[in-house]
């Protein structure tokens, strides 16, 4: 199929230049899991790495041509990368991409079609310290098992041979019907309650999505219910 978002849900291989490329299921996430820190990589985070007089030769370089450059035993980027493409398309293709922007559009798709998410760790251990230490204290952070183990109780069943990006669908689609009987609820005792449509798009990608947190249920409702 062609490179629409609305049609994802199917989970049909979709049609590129390069090649078809596929959706992974849950149960492949492991394979796919490995290259994560790969899919996220950028030119700016590989000269970070580099002493300035090596980086300065590289600035102009294009991110693509310094994939090709980094082969050897030690640090073969290169067929890093071929691997990779290999594992999404069936086939080796990294070859056929053309420019920086065909390979961000490919590692973006990667990204969509598998619903990827990945924090970068700080290159300051200071930074990186707070930044552990923040992502465990906070309770409302939805990882993988959160999801899967959601739509695990809400199915009746594991989910280990659904697509990645038709669990995560689910998920989010099961969080609109609650979201739902909630504002329905708080509908019957309060006139100015907007009621939650349970069928509107979901937009899985938008990360500033808002949530009502347990503080704000609770504050909710004592404001209706005093």
């Amino acid at each position: 199929m062609q490179d629409v978002k609305e049609f994802y849900i199917l989970c049909e291989p979709i049609e590129t230049r390069i090649g078809t490329i596929r959706f992974f299921k849950v149960n492949e996430y492991l394979q796919l899991a490995k290259y994560m820190q790969l899919i996220f990589l950028t030119k700016k985070d590989l000269l970070k790495g580099m002493q300035k007089d090596v980086k300065d030769q590289f600035a102009e370089v294009s991110f693509l041509d310094l994939i090709k450059y980094l082969r050897n035993q030690d640090f073969n980027l290169y067929q890093n990368y071929k691997d990779l493409f290999y594992l999404c398309f069936g086939e080796d293709v990294f070859r056929k991409i053309a420019d920086d922007k065909e390979l961000q559009y490919y590692l973006d798709l990667i990204k969509r079609m598998n619903h990827l998410r990945y924090e970068k760790p700080s290159s300051n251990p200071e930074i990186e310290k707070f930044n552990i230490m923040k992502r465990k204290m906070n309770k409302d952070a939805v990882n993988f098992e959160a999801v899967y183990t959601s739509v695990w109780i809400a199915t009746g069943s594991k989910p280990s041979d659904m697509y990645i990006y038709e669990m995560y669908a689910l998920f989010y689609r099961e969080g609109q019907f609650k979201g739902h009987k909630l504002t329905s609820l708080f509908a019957t005792v309060a006139k100015d309650q907007k009621i939650e449509s349970w069928c509107k798009s979901v937009d899985m990608f938008d990360l500033e999505e808002k949530k009502l947190s347990l503080e704000d249920f609770k504050k909710k409702s004592i404001e209706i219910f005093k």
